[in-house]
């Protein structure tokens, strides 16, 4: 086989990666290469991010790809499952089953009952487009990831039609107002 780049699973955050790559020769099927999300199984919230093509994980991982051709769009999926309503339904519904420490020990039955609005392809594609410039924002470092991380929250509390109420039961702390809430409008 030829070499590819590996990284372990404790590296893996939210949007980006931490740590060095190793490269390691492969002999396994070309399923592992293309660019897929990625998921690290203990977690202490959802997390996610990009796998790059012909980059491999090297230990304990969910490699994710939507059945669905609903969902065509990959960013879009990594923007739900790491917004603060996700991780908000998800401590909710499985909080029993952390193990010591308060972490997750995901599993595939968890992770596919995270529910993913099948909306319009554009609403998919703004969506997946503030993914990219928060993984942009984290490569460069940007102080813009927190704006774009919050237009995300914002968009998927708007998709499932939350009230202000709602949003502040999930983010008692958010930045966003009463009235930029109700003012705002899909365009």
């Amino acid at each position: 086989g030829h070499g590819v780049d590996a990284i372990k699973s404790k590296s893996v955050r939210r949007y980006g990666f931490s740590g060095e790559e190793i490269e390691i020769g492969t002999d396994f099927s070309d399923r592992f290469a293309d660019e897929m999300l990625i998921m690290p199984r203990s977690v202490s919230f959802l997390q996610a991010t990009l796998k790059r093509r012909n980059l491999v994980l090297l230990d304990r991982i969910y490699y994710l790809i939507p059945k669905s051709h609903n969902l065509p769009n990959l960013k879009y999926v990594l923007g739900v499952f790491n917004c603060k309503l996700t991780n908000f339904w998800f401590e909710y519904y499985y909080e029993s089953t952390k193990v010591r420490g308060g972490y997750f020990d995901l599993n595939g039955n968890q992770i596919k009952s995270i529910p993913i609005p099948h909306v319009s392809k554009e609403l998919q594609d703004r969506i997946a487009e503030l993914v990219d410039k928060v993984i942009i924002g984290k490569a460069d470092d940007y102080t813009l990831i927190i704006t774009e991380d919050s237009v995300i929250d914002l968009l998927v509390y708007h998709l499932y039609a939350l009230t202000y109420d709602e949003v502040l039961i999930i983010d008692p702390k958010t930045s966003i107002t009463r009235k930029e809430y109700e003012d705002f409008k899909f365009e």
